[in-house]
């Protein structure tokens, strides 16, 4: 297991970097961006999370943000 979602999130949408190299995740509830490097093997590393997106946020998917 990469991560657990935190009390309150969910994630609603994912997607890939063009260039295959990240997958992002929103993270709905707690207003923020997870994102992982996926790796040669196809597993992920936790990359952190870009934060300050209002909470609500991502109703609409990933690429409304």
């Amino acid at each position: 297991m990469v991560a657990t979602d935190s009390t309150g999130a969910t994630n609603l949408d994912v997607a890939s970097s063009a260039d295959g190299k990240y997958l992002y995740t929103l993270d709905s509830g707690l207003g923020a961006v997870s994102v992982y490097l996926i790796n040669a093997d196809g597993s992920l590393t936790d990359f952190g999370e870009i934060d300050g997106f209002p909470k609500a946020v991502g109703f609409n998917g990933i690429a409304a943000i």
